[in-house]
């Protein structure tokens, strides 16, 4: 038998088998038209530990805007600490922010993936992992959420101007 995640049309798939695969889809957000947030329920649950969000096919009305995630039921501060580096024209420029508040810079608009870990679980910790570039701006961020339950939900908003088109999509994936 194959091992997935090469299958055949028309092959029974064990437990064994399914629990192998990596990531699960878990859902598609369709960004409207010149919208600052989009708010994504549901997308946390017990069934998994972590989390990959993928953001693409955005457009943005400013060039270089940030995308920013808040979760629904963050306790009153976040520790994080962001660098971006403006890598556009002949001149680089970086900043950073450290301890703020519960907003966290995850990427660029134009498109961003990061890691959402510990987020199924009732530690009362998440912990967000990002990494992207975009025409503009090199942006790393590491952060560490405070809550008190499993977050009802997301929201990604930019940071300037809005967003349009492209997709969220959420993946679950267990850890250890």
């Amino acid at each position: 038998m194959a091992t997935p995640p090469d299958f055949t049309a028309g092959q029974v798939l064990t437990a064994a088998q399914m629990n192998q695969i990596g990531l699960w889809h878990i859902s598609r957000t369709t960004i409207g038209s010149a919208v600052v947030s989009v708010t994504i329920s549901g997308c946390f649950t017990a069934d998994y530990t972590n989390y990959r969000v993928i953001v693409s096919g955005l457009t943005s009305a400013s060039t270089g805007a940030g995308l920013n995630m808040t979760v629904a039921g963050a306790g009153a501060t976040a520790h994080y600490s962001t660098t971006a580096y403006y890598t556009a024209g002949a001149s680089t420029l970086g900043h950073a922010t450290k301890n703020g508040s519960t907003v966290i810079d995850v990427g660029g608009v134009v498109g961003t993936a990061f890691d959402v870990m510990n987020a199924g679980e009732t530690s009362n910790n998440i912990f967000v992992s990002s990494i992207s570039c975009d025409d503009q701006y090199y942006r790393s961020t590491a952060a560490r959420i405070e809550y008190t339950a499993i977050p009802a939900s997301m929201t990604l908003s930019t940071n300037t101007g809005t967003m349009t088109g492209g997709f969220i999509d959420v993946y679950g994936y267990r850890g250890p």
